[in-house]
């Protein structure tokens, strides 16, 4: 097979790779059995880098996926633009309904334009599992995407802006599970769906200048999470206590709860711990050192499990453990911790989501 048939991503890397006439013609002969096998491979999970020639990278990629829908149909997962910069709309319009080719798309990480609806219009075939969208304008410029959505499993949204945003219709992603945003995404898509994972991605100071009353307009929903994830949305703001504010105390309002993430405990939040009546899993993410004193107390650990009749583990990690991949385990029963791999303890965000 000539190289030149080859997929132009791959002819870039091998061009600029490989130099030597004879090992190039090795490659291109090598390349004549493996193609079958690499292509879908190639295109099974594509990203388009926005620091990275970012234009041409799309403008490439919305070529082939015009012209050549077979490989198309081999793109699970996209992450880049749905469309280019608006100077380049003009050089971009021979390319449209690029998007309509990638039939068998799982997986959607993109911005949102204001005109996000005319790009996946009723004409885009695929059917989502997982959908990241990087801001978020209001649910009429996604609710009809939504609709057609009913297989969607995650829905993470990066920048959501409560103002004007109403409730999508209760026939969008009707079978949404895991849900990642700040707490008014949770007021907006909490409401007429059984959402059970949420990643709470606060703002500066979210927790503690949310209404009291938001969260009792939610309550029926956080009380049927079964994991929960509290994180800053920002690294560059500093973190604070999830037990401050309006979710205190959390017995009100995460009865269900099986799995806790926080990114750091503060010495006064250990007592909450066991006002959670089903919690069986904590995660602690230590973010800086200044909190290890606060944590790293065994005693304070092991004695949980004698208050916490359902807790199964705790996971702790930070700065001061061996390796930033790996976390001490306390388990019920045990004196001493064990180390074990950090995805191994960010398994148990899943882990629970079925049960009863």
């Amino acid at each position: 097979m000539p190289l030149q048939t080859l997929p132009l991503e791959l002819v870039q890397v091998i061009l600029d790779n490989i130099h030597d006439e004879k090992d190039l013609c090795a490659v291109s002969l090598t390349c004549h059995d493996l193609y079958a096998l690499a292509t879908p491979l190639l295109y099974s999970d594509v990203t388009i880098s926005k620091w990275d020639n970012a234009d041409s990278q799309f403008f490439r990629f919305a070529e082939t996926m015009l012209n050549k829908p077979h490989l198309a149909s081999f793109v699970k997962s996209f992450s880049g633009p749905l469309k280019p910069p608006s100077s380049l709309s003009d050089a971009f319009e021979p390319l449209q309904g690029w998007l309509q080719h990638i039939v068998n798309l799982k997986t959607l990480r993109t911005t949102l334009p204001p005109t996000f609806d005319q790009y996946l219009s009723p004409d885009c075939p695929f059917v989502l599992e997982s959908l990241h969208i990087g801001r978020y304008g209001g649910t009429e410029v996604v609710e009809n995407f939504l609709i057609r959505q009913s297989d969607l499993f995650s829905l993470s949204i990066g920048r959501f802006r409560p103002v004007g945003s109403r409730p999508p219709s209760p026939l969008a992603c009707p079978n949404l599970k895991v849900l990642s945003g700040n707490i008014y995404a949770a007021k907006t898509f909490f409401p007429g769906r059984r959402v059970v994972r949420f990643v709470w991605n606060y703002q500066f100071g979210e927790s503690v200048s949310v209404p009291p009353t938001l969260l009792s307009d939610i309550s029926e929903e956080l009380n049927n999470l079964r994991s929960l994830s509290y994180k800053i949305a920002d690294p560059a703001y500093p973190t604070h206590s999830m037990f401050k504010g309006a979710l205190n105390p959390p017995s009100a309002f995460l009865r269900s709860l099986r799995f806790l993430e926080v990114q750091f405990m503060l010495p006064e939040d250990w007592i909450f711990v066991p006002t959670l009546p089903n919690l069986c899993a904590l995660l602690v993410l230590v973010t800086h050192f200044k909190d290890v004193s606060a944590i790293n107390q065994a005693d304070r650990i092991t004695e949980l499990f004698s208050n916490c009749p359902t807790l199964q583990h705790v996971d702790v990690t930070g700065y001061m453990y061996p390796r930033p991949d790996t976390c001490f385990r306390w388990l019920r029963g045990k004196d001493e911790p064990i180390l074990i791999p950090l995805a191994v303890a960010e398994m148990g965000r899943m882990e629970f989501l079925d049960d009863n």
